[in-house]
């Protein structure tokens, strides 16, 4: 659905250059080009090896100056952020939230030339129990 979407507001705004894909990337083959900017965001938590998607989605940059990789996740608070999805979804989740440390170190260790990482924001939402809780959110900018 979000997807959709996406893909209609760039056709919409003439866009030529920006492709929206959500495809299940395994090698640098899974996709048929280099790209400028890579952008995820909330899917980290759910995919299990971590770094080795950070080096993997590097590798799918253009290798010229100025190619990005930004992330944006939940930041790692284990009570809180296992109140995220239901608990029926729990199997889905690889990591209620990522250490934000963490993400740093595999930018580096992926060998991004510049990292960026920060916590600008939260998402507010009514969870299971009826509760309110804001999570708290981190973007990890990575650049060639």
């Amino acid at each position: 659905m979000c997807l959709a979407v996406l893909k209609n507001k760039i056709s919409a705004n003439g866009f030529k250059n920006i492709t929206a894909i959500c495809k299940e990337i395994k090698s640098a083959s899974d996709l048929p080009q280099q790209y400028d900017l890579i952008v995820s965001s909330l899917v980290f938590h759910h995919i299990d090896e971590l770094a080795s998607t950070v080096a993997l989605l590097r590798s799918l940059l253009k290798p010229a100056s100025g190619s990005k990789l930004i992330v944006m996740d939940l930041e790692r608070h284990p009570e809180q952020t296992e109140l995220f999805h239901p608990k029926a979804a729990h199997g889905s989740v690889s990591h209620h939230g990522i250490a934000v440390a963490d993400m740093e170190q595999w930018y580096k260790d992926a060998g991004f030339a510049s990292v960026a990482v920060d916590l600008p924001a939260e998402l507010t939402k009514t969870v299971e129990t009826g509760a309110t809780v804001s999570f708290p959110l981190f973007y990890a900018l990575g650049s060639l």
